[in-house]
């Protein structure tokens, strides 16, 4: 995953952190990653946290089902970013910010992430 932001507060984020710099929903999605990593595991079976400029996916990630398919297919058959494979385990998906929105809305809805808002 990636996240921009000012200062110390990118760190915290990854880390599952709030900080009292970030806005409101942010800090819930912080808190929400909190949950899955230490609690939860939703992330090892294939939930992705959000959908970020840049997100670091899994074989579980690009399996699971979205809208019917494997993520993977489902990316690649609407022009919904760019995937490029680094290692058998490890894929980036590169999603572009005008369609980010639609995007997450979409996984948000198929219950395939892990953040609650």
């Amino acid at each position: 995953m990636s996240l921009v932001g000012e200062r110390f507060d990118a760190l915290f984020f990854v880390g599952g952190v709030a900080t009292t710099n970030m806005d409101r929903e942010t800090a819930f999605r912080a808190t929400s990653l909190a949950t899955s990593l230490r609690q939860t595991k939703e992330h090892l079976a294939g939930k992705m946290h959000d959908v970020y400029e840049l997100n670091v996916l899994s074989p579980k990630h690009l399996e699971r089902a979205v809208c019917g398919q494997p993520l993977w297919a489902w990316i690649g058959a609407g022009g919904r970013g760019e995937l490029i494979r680094i290692t058998d385990n490890v894929t980036a998906w590169l999603v572009p910010d005008d369609i980010r929105p639609g995007v997450r809305q979409t996984l948000f809805s198929d219950g395939a992430l892990i953040a609650t808002v």
